[in-house]
C-alpha cells in the first residue's frame, strides 16, 4: 500500500474573494488520458488546467485558453470513489458526488489565490507575472512559474502578491491574483 499523503500537500487557497456570490468557477473532469500518463495518476490541487475542445480538464495554458486552477485533487473522495463497489460491497465508501469532476476557479476572478504548486526553485517578487506549462510531467504540468512568463510572447495567468509565504500548516505557497492575458 502507498503511504497516505498529507491532505494539506497540494492545496489552493483563496485568502480574499472566494467564495462570495460573485465567485467565478468551473467544473469538469480531468483528461483520464492525461492522468494515466503522468507519474502518480493524480491532478493536485492548486495546479493550472485549461478546458480542452473535449470539455475536459488538461494541465497547464496554452496560448489562447483560460486558466483555471484546481480547488480539489483528482483523487479526493468528493471527486473518486476508490472505496469499492457499493452494489457489491456493504462497507464501500460512497463519497458526496463520485462524478468525477473537479472543481476549479476561473483566471478572471477577483480573489487572491495561495498554491502550494509553483516551481519552488525560482524566486518570486511582486508584480511578476506567472505561466503553466502543458504536458504529463508530474514535477512541471500545471505548477505555476515565473520562468518564460513574458506577456504577449506567452500565455500569463496570474501575477505575484505577497509571494511565497509559509501557510498555517507549515507549507509554503505561492501567494498571486489571477489574470487572463493569452498570446495575441
Amino acid at each position: 500500500m502507498v503511504a497516505p499523503r498529507q491532505m494539506t500537500d497540494h492545496t489552493l487557497e483563496a485568502p480574499k474573494g472566494w467564495p462570495s456570490p460573485h465567485a467565478v468557477d468551473f467544473q469538469a473532469k480531468h483528461d483520464a488520458t492525461q492522468l494515466t500518463t503522468i507519474s502518480g495518476n493524480v491532478a493536485f490541487s492548486g495546479r493550472v488546467v485549461h478546458l480542452a475542445s473535449d470539455g475536459e480538464f488538461e494541465f497547464g495554458i496554452t496560448n489562447r485558453s483560460m486558466a483555471l486552477f484546481l480547488f480539489q485533487n483528482s483523487d479526493d473522495p468528493d471527486v473518486s470513489n476508490d472505496g469499492g463497489d457499493p452494489s457489491t460491497d456493504a462497507h464501500a465508501w460512497v463519497p458526496v458526488a463520485p462524478t468525477g469532476k473537479l472543481n476549479a476557479l476561473v483566471a478572471v476572478g477577483a480573489y487572491e489565490l495561495a498554491s502550494t504548486e509553483y516551481n519552488s526553485a525560482l524566486t518570486y517578487a511582486p508584480n511578476d507575472t506567472l505561466t503553466a506549462v502543458t504536458g504529463t510531467t508530474l514535477a512541471t504540468a500545471g505548477v505555476l512559474t515565473n520562468a518564460s512568463a513574458t506577456p504577449y510572447t506567452n500565455p500569463v495567468c496570474g501575477v505575484v502578491s505577497k509571494g511565497v509565504q509559509t501557510n498555517s500548516h507549515g507549507k509554503s505557497e505561492l501567494h498571486f491574483w489571477p489574470v487572463y492575458l493569452p498570446v495575441a
